[in-house]
């Protein structure tokens, strides 16, 4: 998650990044409701494990679709991402 979200800051030069962190239950209300507001939670509620979503979206140029597959693997580098970081300029 780290590297997906930190790969998402590096190649986006200009635009936005957006890490969203909702439970399972809030995306539940968002199907029910498109213009639900963030659901507040309990006390009680925080005593029961949950489930997160995360989502990262930036404006990047993205991951060709064929290589999306291999996102989760322990390391893998996208050949765009070698592209890049052979014309990066680092000083």
């Amino acid at each position: 998650m780290l590297n997906l979200l930190g790969n998402a800051i590096k190649f986006t030069q200009t635009g936005s990044v957006t890490l969203r962190i909702r439970t399972a239950y809030e995306m539940e209300l968002g199907k029910e409701n498109k213009n639900s507001e963030p659901a507040v939670l309990n006390s009680i509620s925080y005593s029961i494990p949950c489930l997160l979503h995360f989502e990262i979206e930036d404006t990047g140029y993205g991951i060709a679709t064929e290589e999306q597959k291999v996102l989760f693997e322990p390391f893998v580098q996208t050949e765009a991402g070698r592209d890049r970081m052979k014309v990066q300029d680092w000083d």
